[in-house]
């Protein structure tokens, strides 16, 4: 669920702004249970950071727990106007220990800015090969 400021305004003409000067982001790791190729969180933030900065926004994530077992991330996008729009991703951790909360929580601030942003690997084969795609 997208949540937001009352205003988003400048939030969303900077965000317009933003789009169209994001690029896919380079995979540059490798999975080797799933021999493929993903973009780490590093690289996401990498590809986004100059772009967002230009336009005056900022991004901050907070872990947050669910129901369930679950965790996620809420990320919310600001701009230097006070507007802001908000995320939360929730993912189950394979394992339910300290690897599986850091992973699932890896996972939903990486998908979860893909998603705000609108940018994506050049071909996503470890969130397909997790699928099942």
């Amino acid at each position: 669920m997208i949540t937001q400021s009352d205003s988003v305004k400048n939030l969303y003409a900077a965000l317009v702004a933003a789009q169209g000067e994001l690029q896919a982001v380079v995979k540059d790791a490798k999975n080797p249970f799933f021999k493929s190729s993903y973009a780490t969180l590093e690289a996401v933030i990498d590809s986004i950071r100059p772009v967002y900065a230009k336009h005056d926004l900022a991004v901050v994530q907070f872990p947050v727990g669910g129901e369930d077992g679950k965790y996620g991330v809420e990320t919310r996008i600001c701009h230097s106007s006070g507007e802001w729009m908000s995320a939360t991703a929730f993912m189950k951790p394979v394992k339910d220990d300290p690897q599986g909360f850091g992973a699932a929580l890896t996972y939903a601030q990486r998908y979860t800015l893909n998603a705000m942003f609108w940018i994506a690997p050049d071909f996503d084969d470890d969130g397909n090969e997790a699928s099942g795609l």
